[in-house]
């Protein structure tokens, strides 16, 4: 890990478990019926195709070697069959626990809420929150400032989940803090996601009774959908300037977030798309990123703490890879640990 005189950077990666085998029905590689891996070649991951403690390892060996702190892992509601596909979507937690090496890479839960997995019970929540901290009691949960991470996925998703009642948000909140509490994890630092480029009064409200607010991924509303892809510049700007936006806006610290692709095309999700970025323009998005943590106290969660996500490890379907694959290799890795981790 890499001590700064101004602060520690915390480089995170967003992790997605939809990358099951084709015949389990569950995998996410098959759209309509094709395994879109033969059409996209340059996306197959080089560390393993299938989720699994073998991939996971090979996984952890590699994103630690290049200066990676930690996973931000997806977790999904799964007390009923709420989505086509979604059976497998947790299982990269048990891979991690059964990693050999997972001593090397922490990891953080993030709860995804977006329809149709969120949660407006009360007792369904309480029984989660065992759940989370059971998980989270393990010793490779990020911990800041001696604080468990936790992060809701959606802002604004809870608060609609909760009532548009700022007093349930506290409720189950104080539910969580306690249950963890209960159950050995400590105290959390809870975050909250909000989009890259706006926010409005009932999310700024909300927002106060988290601890920090960040963003999973993000890119511009409004461009005309057409098969050319959009410039990446277009991609970085949105970020870079969201971030300066959302900062002062919010009652409590901003967690920036870098894109490393937005282009779901393999999905056949409707564009825009945006052109894959060169290792020059992936390392400008970097070093402007990190200037910006430095320079910006608002945008540390927790004084000296400069934590940011990239999106993503492996949405290799939306376009969102980190991950090596036959197409890139290690190019984004390599870019992560010259700008961040070079002073170690």
């Amino acid at each position: 890990m890499n001590t700064m005189k101004n602060g520690r950077y915390y480089v995170g990666i967003n992790y997605f478990n939809g990358w099951e085998r084709p015949d389990t029905g569950d995998s996410k590689w098959v759209i309509r019926g094709e395994d879109w891996r033969i059409r996209y070649p340059d996306r197959i991951p080089a560390l393993g195709c299938f989720g699994s403690p073998d991939t996971m390892e090979a996984e952890i060996e590699v994103a630690a070697r290049f200066g990676v702190d930690f996973f931000q892992m997806l977790w999904y509601v799964q007390e009923t069959v709420r989505e086509r596909g979604a059976a497998h979507l947790n299982d990269c937690f048990p891979h991690y626990f059964a990693a050999k090496n997972n001593q090397k890479l922490k990891f953080a839960l993030e709860f995804c809420n977006h329809p149709p997995f969120g949660i407006e019970d009360a007792g369904l929540w309480a029984r989660y929150c065992e759940e989370w901290a059971g998980s989270l009691k393990h010793e490779g949960a990020l911990r800041i400032g001696g604080k468990v991470l936790f992060k809701v996925h959606g802002l604004q998703y809870f608060f609609n989940q909760c009532g548009g009642n700022l007093d349930t948000i506290k409720e189950r909140l104080r539910v969580l803090r306690e249950t963890a509490r209960k159950n050995g994890v400590g105290e959390l630092l809870i975050g909250a996601g909000v989009m890259g480029d706006a926010v409005n009064e009932n999310e700024i409200a909300a927002a106060a009774c988290f601890d920090y607010v960040t963003t999973y991924a993000d890119f511009p509303r409004g461009l005309e959908p057409r098969e050319r892809e959009y410039p990446w510049e277009e991609l970085e700007r949105h970020a870079a300037e969201g971030r300066h936006k959302l900062a002062p806006q919010m009652p409590v610290p901003y967690a920036p977030f870098a894109m490393s692709g937005w282009n779901p095309r393999p999905w056949a999700v409707p564009g825009p798309y945006y052109a894959f970025p060169t290792r020059e323009q992936w390392n400008h998005t970097l070093t402007v990123l990190k200037s910006d943590l430095d320079r910006n106290p608002k945008m540390q969660i927790v004084p000296g703490a400069k934590l940011f996500t990239i999106y993503a490890w492996n949405e290799f379907g939306e376009g969102g890879i980190v991950a090596p694959t036959l197409g890139e290799r290690t190019m984004k890795l390599e870019e992560i640990q010259k700008v961040f981790k070079s002073g170690k």
